[in-house]
């Protein structure tokens, strides 16, 4: 159990990482307070404060604002791990890998390839 809960805190890490250094730029966000990015700002507080239900809300509507968004996917499955829901974790992780495959971004994908085969 101590090398998975240190496996989603060195993934989550480097998806903070390459969001700082902008590698995971999403298309279909725009400058309003009311984008995906907002709802996913929200969704990691709420996760970091284990409110793994209200995060996964938040991701939802990250996503409904931008079905194109790659790191709501990983996020949300992070989530939904958290809570049991390891079918549906996994389902979030292709899908999240499908996208961060066609923007190109190699880097998420790797970090997307990795969470779905640690359990």
């Amino acid at each position: 159990m101590k090398v998975f809960g240190f496996a989603c805190i060195v993934i989550i890490g480097l998806i903070i990482f390459a969001m700082l250094l902008g590698t995971s730029r999403n298309p279909g966000d725009t400058t309003t307070g009311n984008n995906s990015q907002t709802y996913i700002d929200r969704g990691k507080a709420k996760a970091d404060d284990k409110t793994y239900f209200a995060a996964i809300s938040d991701y939802d509507m990250a996503i409904s604002l931008n079905p194109a968004n790659a790191d709501a996917y990983l996020l949300r499955g992070f989530a939904k791990r958290e809570i049991g829901g390891y079918p549906q974790a996994n389902e979030d992780f292709e899908r999240g890998r499908q996208l961060a495959e066609e923007m190109g971004n190699g880097k998420l994908q790797l970090l997307l390839i990795e969470a779905m085969s640690t359990r």
